[in-house]
C-alpha cells in the first residue's frame, strides 16, 4: 500500500483514468514542490494520484497539460516527439482530469503557465 494514497486497494489515475493498484500510483504535486510555498506542498488540492505506467512522467515532462476547463492536452510547445510518444500521448487527449477541480483548478494553470507561457 501506497501511504501517501490511503488506504484503498486501487484507485484512477487522475490522467489516463485507469485503476490500478495504489503501488503503481504516486501521489504528485500539481505545482512543482521546488516553486510552491511549504502551505502549497502540504495543500491536498495541489495533489492528484497519477500512475507510474506513463501519467505521471508525461505530466512531469509536460508532454500533457491541463486546460481551465480540466481537460488535458498536449503541450504542443515540446518538441522531440516520436511516433510512439505520439501514440502514448493520444490516450490523454480530451480527458477530463479526475482531480480537477475550484481548488485544484489554480495548481493547474500554474503548471501550464510554467511550460507555456501562456494560460
Amino acid at each position: 500500500m501506497n501511504a501517501d494514497l490511503g488506504s484503498a486497494e486501487s484507485l484512477r489515475c487522475s490522467l489516463c483514468h485507469r485503476e490500478l493498484p495504489v503501488s503503481l500510483l504516486r501521489l504528485a504535486h500539481i505545482k512543482r514542490r521546488a516553486e510552491a510555498t511549504a502551505k502549497e506542498r502540504l495543500n491536498t488540492a495541489n495533489t492528484m494520484p497519477t500512475c507510474t505506467l506513463g501519467a505521471m512522467n508525461c505530466s512531469n515532462a509536460a508532454y500533457v497539460l491541463v486546460d481551465a476547463c480540466g481537460r488535458s492536452y498536449r503541450n504542443a510547445r515540446v518538441s522531440g516527439i516520436t511516433d510512439d510518444l505520439d501514440v502514448a500521448l493520444a490516450r490523454f487527449d480530451g480527458q477530463k482530469v479526475l482531480a480537477f477541480n475550484s481548488a485544484s483548478a489554480p495548481f493547474f494553470a500554474e503548471h501550464a503557465l510554467r511550460h507555456t507561457g501562456v494560460l
